[in-house]
């Protein structure tokens, strides 16, 4: 087997993060995923966490909802949008291609803002 480890990444609460984030090398985890891991946090951390309270707000109060299309460019720019849809149909899947773990990073990062509004 041939075993990569990685620079620790996230918080150092016991169980917080995934194992590979803390160091414990998997045969799976690739340069690809770290990659798109760093990709998710900054497009999580410059576009949702600053907007996700007001755009929770405003839709319980006002019926107003998550500014898809604003969000949807953002999301293409960053290189994040619908990862796991070949380039051919919009799709911004990652170098090497999308697997199961690309889907754990993506689902992790996005849920990092507590609200379920990005995700739907």
């Amino acid at each position: 087997f041939f075993v990569m480890a990685f620079p620790l990444f996230g918080s150092d609460v016991p169980y917080a993060e995934p194992a590979w984030y803390r160091g414990q090398q998997s045969t799976y985890y690739t340069q690809s995923h770290v990659d798109f891991r760093a990709k998710m946090r900054n497009f999580v951390n410059e576009h949702l966490l600053p907007n996700i309270n007001e755009w929770e707000e405003a839709c319980v109060t006002q019926g107003h909802e998550v500014p898809a299309k604003k969000l949807a460019k953002a999301a293409v720019e960053a290189g994040v949008y619908a990862p796991s849809a070949p380039a051919e149909l919009g799709g911004t899947p990652p170098e090497g291609g999308f697997d199961a773990f690309h889907d754990l990073i993506w689902v992790d990062e996005i849920g990092r803002g507590g609200a379920s509004g990005p995700t739907t």
